[in-house]
């Protein structure tokens, strides 16, 4: 959508154009829409909302971008916490139920539990800071007592 502007208005926008490209690091598509709001092609909404929705896109990149780099790492753990969560509920097993169901069968629960501790590794991380915490505090706490008792 064109809009008429006299001349003056013309050169008044090419300056203002020309010191927004000068101070500041503009990408090519942003320079050519202000090209064109100087040369009256455009309104400056239509600028605005141009580099808005570039803007979005070159978020919405960066945060992909960002995920497929952590991912490696993110799965890496995620293997090996599931497999220490795998060999751990087999090792209950075994133990709670014996040899015959525990070590037999007991694969099957713990291979399950051990594929949602991959996927789900940072819950697993929070519900063993959050339970295993207060229990290490107790015991600290009754080892203190004790050691004051025979002071």
């Amino acid at each position: 959508m064109s809009e008429q502007i006299t001349e003056q208005e013309r050169l008044e926008r090419r300056l203002t154009v020309d010191n927004a490209i000068a101070t500041q690091q503009l990408d090519m598509g942003v320079v050519a829409d202000l090209e064109a709001y100087a040369r009256g092609e455009l309104t400056l909404e239509q600028v605005r909302d141009s580099t808005l929705a570039r803007e979005r896109k070159r978020t919405i990149g960066d945060l992909t971008n960002l995920y497929n780099g952590i991912r490696p790492a993110y799965e890496a753990v995620g293997n090996v916490i599931g497999g220490l969560v795998l060999l751990t509920a087999w090792a209950y097993c075994s133990l709670r139920y014996g040899f015959l169901l525990g070590f037999g069968f007991g694969w099957v629960p713990a291979a399950i539990l051990g594929f949602i501790a991959t996927r789900l590794w940072p819950l697993f991380i929070v519900l063993l800071i959050v339970f295993w915490t207060p229990m290490f505090l107790i015991c600290v706490g009754a080892a203190t007592e004790i050691k004051s008792f025979f002071h």
